[in-house]
């Protein structure tokens, strides 16, 4: 019995084609950018919403991008510090870090209460990432087009030298 036509509802094709909607590499080589780029955002718990929006008017791949910014999430976490400090230094903030114990412990007793103690350092953590937002999205664009062109390729030879 021939079972090729159960090809046609496997999930990895329904992925792969969720994945591809037909996109030109370089939409989808912006697409990997941006949802790296903001699934370093630094405020948890909006790069999804700002992801769909983003999508929505750029025509990028929705599923790409959040897929990406999930990925992400170790280095959203790794980075806000670093992007703290980096905004402390570019706008001349005081030096004075409040130590992650504190910043815990404010956000174990009440995530409100937290946001508004610490507005001042996530400010300076935004403008950390918004100073980097661009370099590392071209970067990021470059590379994942690169990777995105060489698949490309890798495919068309094997699809020829199958034939």
């Amino acid at each position: 019995m021939n079972w090729n036509f159960l090809k046609k509802f496997s999930v990895f094709s329904k992925t792969a084609g969720l994945f591809s909607q037909g996109l030109s590499p370089q939409l989808m080589a912006w697409s990997v950018s941006i949802g790296l780029v903001f699934g370093i955002f630094p405020f948890l718990g909006v790069t999804t919403l700002l992801l769909t929006g983003l999508a929505f008017v750029s025509r990028l791949n929705l599923p790409i991008m959040i897929s990406i910014s999930y990925l992400a999430f170790p280095l959203q976490i790794g980075l806000f510090i670093p992007f703290l400090r980096l905004g402390k230094n570019i706008s001349l903030g005081d030096g004075h870090l409040i130590p992650m114990s504190e910043i815990s412990a404010q956000f174990e007793a009440s995530f409100w209460m937290a946001v508004q103690n610490l507005w001042r350092e996530l400010l300076y953590s935004f403008l950390g990432w918004l100073v980097l937002a661009v370099p590392i999205a071209l970067f990021c664009y470059w590379v994942s087009l690169q990777l995105i062109l060489l698949f490309l390729q890798a495919r068309t030879r094997y699809r020829e030298k199958r034939r």
